[in-house]
């Protein structure tokens, strides 16, 4: 949200809110054959108007709402993923449910929705919440009931539920055809879903939650998590417990995909890269690098010196999974407030990769060889270029070493993902129920 990317020499300024600029970084990414771009969001400003000279340096004030634009990118690309962030603490799963559910038709199996909820009391403001944001454990029992409602949402037309027989007159099969009917906490809601299944069956799911309920939701409901560890040793725990919880749910451990942010910064040479590194963290006034790093976790350090040894910080009700990986990446390396604002300002919080294309596939291989992920979140701090970068050198050396793939696995993001397409809770219960006949 405080990215300064947009000062760089060799960025366009404006790509943010340039249509043209969104389908050249999509299918830049289609060519370096990724399997999805991913579109963070929130419904509100970074920092309220009244803090004009920080508001006047965000180009995140700019930017298409996620949904429309990944609709309008479907039609500009043909077999990577397109996943954008919408809140379950302020949207509504009917309405939710059946956009998702179009965009997966629209793309032809290709759409995800990061799940996230929002702690922001800025976003608050913009849906009539007054007195700020709701606790941390509520948020995420609201998250769990809302995410139930959408998956039996889009399961409640049977796949094969249209019959299209012109002769007999009968558009579909009544029988079919699921009323939800879910009562529950925070929601209620009848159904079913105006639509029919999608593609996928139900779009990808993905999330960040680091935190106890973040990780038991993330375990129990997402296909992809998304996760900021800075260290191997910390993403080999997160994944084993990752892993370890998704089993105990009554999955398989491949059901789940994890996914640490990295950002890379790559030179033809060693020196290179630390020159660009120091030319993309110059480009962040000590204000913004702050900002880059209490901002998500809504952490106040006024009263801490900055050029001090970092302090041990109090629990917040923001992200408290990045809480977590910046104090142990600052302490890790002895660093002060603002020296930690200053490493990690281009990244978004997430772990830096300064190199060649050898040293940095190196680090690629033995985070996935060493069970630490299943794949990353690629950070691009000079956005559409340091894509380019990373498709024009990072990815030839991944496949020359067999890590990554050649050519798309299949048709979908889930196909592509090594995911299964999941079973409609209804037809499950139908073949259960179902007498016998003969």
């Amino acid at each position: 949200m405080y990215s300064q990317g947009w000062r760089h020499p060799d960025v366009q300024s404006d790509g943010e809110n340039d249509f043209d600029w969104q389908v050249t970084f999509a299918r830049t990414a289609e060519r370096g054959l990724f399997d999805m771009i991913f579109m963070a969001d929130e419904s509100s400003l970074a920092r309220p108007i009244s803090d004009r000279d920080m508001l006047s340096r965000l180009s995140s004030v700019a930017g298409f709402e996620p949904a429309t634009l990944m609709a309008a990118l479907a039609a500009c690309t043909q077999h990577v993923g397109l996943v954008h962030t919408m809140s379950t603490t302020y949207e509504q799963p009917y309405y939710l449910a059946r956009q998702l559910a179009s965009i997966d038709k629209i793309s032809k199996g290709r759409a995800g929705w990061n799940l996230v909820t929002s702690g922001n009391p800025n976003e608050a403001a913009n849906f009539g919440v007054k007195g700020g944001t709701t606790l941390h454990a509520d948020r995420y029992r609201r998250a769990a009931e809302f995410h139930h409602v959408v998956t039996g949402l889009w399961d409640s037309i049977e796949d094969d539920a249209f019959l299209l027989d012109k002769e007999g007159g009968r558009y579909l099969d009544p029988e079919k055809i699921h009323a939800l009917a879910h009562e529950g906490e925070f929601f209620s809601v009848k159904g079913p879903l105006r639509g029919g299944r999608s593609p996928q069956g139900h779009p990808i799911i993905a999330q960040a939650g680091a935190s106890g309920e973040g990780r038991d939701l993330g375990s129990r409901t997402a296909d992809v998590v998304f996760c900021s560890t800075h260290f191997i040793e910390d993403a080999q725990a997160f994944y084993a417990d990752m892993k370890q919880r998704t089993v105990a749910h009554g999955r398989q451990a491949s059901d789940l995909k994890i996914f640490p942010g990295t950002s890379i910064v790559w030179g033809e040479t060693q020196s290179q890269a630390e020159d660009r590194f120091d030319e993309i963290s110059r480009l962040y006034p000590d204000e913004i690098a702050l900002e880059n790093i209490t901002g998500a976790v809504q952490l106040d350090v006024s009263n801490y010196d900055l050029d001090g040894p970092f302090p041990d910080l109090p629990p917040t009700r923001g992200m408290q999974g990045h809480q977590r990986a910046i104090s142990a990446f600052a302490k890790h390396n002895n660093l002060s407030i603002r020296q930690t604002a200053q490493r990690l300002a281009s990244s978004s919080k997430h772990r830096v990769l300064v190199g060649t294309t050898q040293s940095i596939v190196d680090n690629l291989e033995e985070w996935f060889m060493g069970y630490a992920a299943d794949g990353f979140v690629i950070m691009n701090p000079y956005r559409l270029r340091s894509l380019e970068d990373v498709v024009t050198h990072i990815v030839p050396e991944l496949q020359r070493r067999g890590l990554f793939r050649t050519a798309y696995e299949g048709k979908t993001l889930r196909e592509n993902l090594g995911l299964s397409r999941p079973e409609s809770r209804f037809a499950a219960t139908r073949a259960v129920r179902s007498p016998d006949v003969g």
